[in-house]
């Protein structure tokens, strides 16, 4: 069941996933290339990646993470220059958008820690609509994951390095060892006009370690969460968003720290 198999096989269960599931408006994509070991060494491999994702976007919005974490003194936020710290497929789709970010079909969400690469046929409609100085909640991006019909894809990823949506569940779960804190930040938007603003964002209070049990986290949303990919790979992950967010959202108010380590 673990064993490696092609990319192709992954985008052929997502296309037929779509098709099964009528009218759903995107898919959020993580994938790490490491998991795919040789096979990724192949030539072609990344291209092939590249072209099924393009056309994947021909069907649904497709979301690339393109996240920065603000460590200077001087937070400045570039839509169009300051660069993802993730990993090779999000630094792709990051050139991809500066070199067609007038294309009404490509855009970056505006959040200055949380943004994303949208490709699809509403990719400017859908960033328009969130604000550079929120993280999580209603005016964010994940506001818009919640409200419409979608799904959270992780392919191969470690679960530390994936799982971002728990931080809006801890939000809208109001958890105890969290708080709002605000910032201010420097948002530069694509005609170069800088704003600035406070920054919202659902911090971990300084006198609590929260680190994440990311086995309890895997094991909740792999087995309870009807996880669509666990026939082909138990490692990968494929949920409808508004179900995981609503399991997760669930057990944080039963019990509030049940995803912190000890």
């Amino acid at each position: 069941m673990n064993k490696i198999k092609s990319i192709d096989l992954y985008f052929d269960f997502i296309e037929t996933l779509l098709e099964d599931y009528n009218n759903y408006d995107y898919i959020v994509f993580n994938l790490s290339i490491l998991y795919f070991r040789k096979e990724a060494l192949k030539i072609g491999f990344k291209d092939n990646l590249l072209t099924r994702l393009k056309n994947l976007a021909n069907r649904v919005n497709v979301f690339i993470p393109s996240f920065t974490f603000l460590e200077h003194k001087e937070k400045v936020f570039d839509i169009l220059h300051t660069n993802p710290t993730l990993g090779w497929l999000n630094d792709q789709f990051f050139k991809e958008y500066q070199d067609s970010f007038k294309s009404p079909y490509i855009a970056r969400s505006p959040s200055c820690i949380h943004s994303f690469i949208v490709i699809g046929p509403e990719a400017r409609q859908i960033v328009d609509s969130i604000s550079p100085f929120y993280s999580f909640g209603e005016l964010s991006v994940w506001n818009y994951f919640y409200k419409n019909r979608g799904f959270w894809c992780e392919i191969g990823t470690e679960p530390k390095n994936s799982f971002s949506i728990i931080h809006d569940c801890e939000m809208s779960a109001n958890v105890p060892y969290r708080e709002n804190i605000e910032f201010n930040v420097h948002y530069i938007d694509t005609n170069h006009i800088s704003k600035s603003g406070q920054y919202s964002y659902f911090a971990r209070k300084k006198d609590i370690s929260s680190y994440f049990n990311f086995n309890k986290i895997t094991t909740l949303a792999a087995f309870q969460a009807n996880n669509l990919l666990l026939e082909i790979d138990s490692n990968s992950y494929i949920h409808e968003y508004r179900t995981l967010h609503k399991l997760l959202v669930s057990q944080l108010e039963k019990e509030p720290k049940f995803f912190c380590l000890d």
